[in-house]
């Protein structure tokens, strides 16, 4: 799940963080997932919001070649991608600039891609994602929901290449004192925590409650009950050979 705004302890050593920041659009969305791929392997997937980002140093090699993208999501993944080829980390550095890849569509073969989503051996719905990498710029290649038993299937047309395939948890709405949302529905608070909040009952919420932090636990907000669920962290597979 989601952890903000906690250092991360290794052998009692806090983790040291750079503060860069960035021009990645932050209006109207949750937020970003940023990738460093080296090799397209990840070396450092990273959440991000807001107008700069925490760079955990011990994970980027100085001197190292990265190419990086970030997608953003906002009730579900944006269209269009934001990438920065050949990014060299060092000390000195105050800033990141990404480059809009835009929109892309393929054309030509049909073809699929086919796996399933788990937690914990059992099988969940999440937004899937593919996106390109063998191409410059890298791009969203295609998009699904995987069923309630965790199987899906991507379908995309020409392509071929490199893929890395992401599963997004939903993150709902954002808490807005007034809204109507229905049972299953969910929210995030204005401060995120690592949870979402489901809704139990159709109704309206009202102001903004002290958020429970344990699995399960419920909170009303006008006439809504709300139960924490934890919020899983972006998970991909891959990169496969398509």
């Amino acid at each position: 799940m989601i952890a903000v705004d906690v250092s991360v302890h290794v052998i009692g050593v806090q983790t040291v963080y750079q503060s860069l920041s960035h021009n990645l659009p932050v209006d109207d969305v949750d937020f970003w997932v940023v990738d460093f791929f080296e090799n397209f392997r990840i070396k450092l997937r990273m959440v991000v919001r807001g107008a700069s980002l925490s760079l955990p140093v011990a994970a980027i090699e100085p001197g190292q070649v990265y190419k990086l993208t970030a997608y953003a999501v906002q009730n579900g993944v944006l269209d269009g991608m934001y990438w920065s080829d050949g990014y060299v980390y060092d000390a000195g550095q105050a800033s990141i600039e990404f480059t809009s890849g835009g929109t892309q569509g393929g054309s030509g073969e049909a073809k699929t891609f086919s796996g399933s989503v788990q937690i914990a051996g059992k099988g969940v719905s999440r937004q899937v994602v593919a996106v390109a990498l063998d191409t410059e710029p890298p791009y969203l290649l295609a998009q699904t929901q995987s069923s309630a038993n965790g199987s899906y299937t991507l379908e995309w047309q020409g392509y071929a290449g490199q893929m890395l395939v992401t599963a997004l948890d939903d993150y709902g709405a954002d808490f807005e004192t007034g809204l109507t949302i229905g049972v299953g529905d969910r929210v995030h608070p204005a401060a995120p925590n690592g949870y979402v909040y489901e809704a139990a009952n159709l109704g309206t919420l009202g102001t903004e409650p002290v958020w429970p932090t344990a699995a399960g636990e419920t909170v009303t907000s006008g006439d809504v009950v709300l139960a924490a669920v934890e919020f899983w962290r972006p998970k991909s597979s891959g990169p496969f050979s398509v």
